[in-house]
């Protein structure tokens, strides 16, 4: 073999990795493989549970499980939804999924979570947003703007219940389920308060991440899977910025959460999304280092989702958001949903934190 011949052999090498990774991580945003559920409320936390079927806004079918807070009264009580992250379902992650689990990732258990809010007195909706768990398989990942027709169908589905005050309803998002809780603020009334837990951009997320997994190689592989989701009818993932849609929040307070040792996500992104979000409370940055750690920390501080629920939905309470009309988020495409970035740019404005310790 001449060396010219044994060069272009090497290029060819590289060229076939580097494609082999950049479809594998295009599988992810575009037909993430299945994890379904591993235990259940009663086996995992001897709660009681109903299995129920919902729909979200533009009709994709919605498995998940309603969790009755335990000696409910007749009474209508609060209730919370839990939005879980990218390529989990409504458990969580448990990391040991090679194909199907985020690569790098550590297990995260939202049932704990789940059986404090519980006995906390909240009702509790677990669900598997679209193309991940036991729900149903449509379209591409969109970083949150499609998946939070799914959110607006569960806020629908807890507000027809006859155990749920419709107007005591809050959310809890972790990753993209942070996003999802953002793009479906302005397009409902009914969410009263919500956490939005390391929420991410997408595609700076993906450049961080791609880089710090590939070296060299990271700038190639986020190009060729970016494409390759678009090819695939996904939208750019570069104007589905949570801060982007987060003025449209109104009057909803939200609480950030996001970890300090985080390398893919960030503070200051989260930072820019706070500065824009009108009733934005103090965010809180516990000192963490792994972008997973944020997650675990809120599960392992019950007593704060608690607390932040119990001031921001209490049982008597004034009407959040009356001048927003419902609304079900545009199908044209990203361009229709999200409005331009504020006048004086995402990027202004000073932020009060709380920084805590893990």
């Amino acid at each position: 073999m001449t060396p010219v011949t044994a060069a272009l052999a090497l290029v060819g090498l590289v060229a076939f990795v580097i494609l082999l990774i950049a479809l594998g991580s295009a599988r992810s945003i575009v037909r993430p493989g299945r994890s379904c559920p591993w235990t259940d409320p009663r086996r995992g936390a001897d709660l009681e549970f109903e299995d129920v079927l919902f729909s979200a806004t533009d009709d994709v079918r919605l498995k998940g499980w309603f969790v009755p807070a335990p000696g409910a009264t007749d009474e209508p009580g609060p209730a919370v939804v839990l939005v879980h992250g990218w390529l989990w379902n409504r458990l969580g992650t448990r990391s040991d999924d090679l194909l199907n689990d985020f690569p790098g990732g550590k297990p995260v258990e939202l049932l704990p979570l789940a059986a404090a809010l519980c006995r906390g007195g909240y009702h509790v909706l677990m669900y598997d947003m679209r193309n991940y768990g036991e729900s149903e398989r449509r379209g591409v990942y969109t970083a949150g703007w499609l998946e939070s027709r799914d959110l607006l169908g569960a806020v629908d589905f807890l507000a027809a219940r006859p155990e749920v005050d419709a107007e005591r309803i809050g959310v809890v998002g972790f990753s993209v389920g942070g996003n999802v809780l953002l793009h479906a603020l302005p397009f409902t009334a009914r969410i009263r308060a919500g956490i939005a837990v390391q929420p991410a951009d997408v595609h700076g997320f993906m450049r961080r991440y791609n880089r710090q997994m590939f070296g060299p190689l990271g700038p190639v592989v986020t190009f060729l899977t970016q494409k390759l989701h678009g090819l695939a009818g996904g939208p750019a993932l570069a104007p589905l910025h949570p801060a982007y849609v987060a003025p449209g929040a109104g009057q909803v307070p939200v609480l950030f959460v996001q970890g300090t040792g985080d390398r893919w996500g960030g503070v200051a992104d989260v930072e820019r999304m706070v500065r824009v979000t009108p009733a934005a409370v103090p965010p809180i940055f516990p000192q963490t280092g792994h972008r997973f750690d944020g997650y675990n920390w809120v599960v392992g501080h019950p007593e704060l989702v608690l607390s932040f629920l119990a001031e921001h939905m209490p049982r008597v309470s004034a009407t959040v958001g009356a001048e927003r009309t419902r609304r079900t988020p545009a199908a044209g495409g990203p361009k229709d949903a999200i409005p331009a970035p504020p006048a004086g740019g995402p990027d202004g404005g000073r932020v009060t934190t709380t920084v805590a310790e893990a």
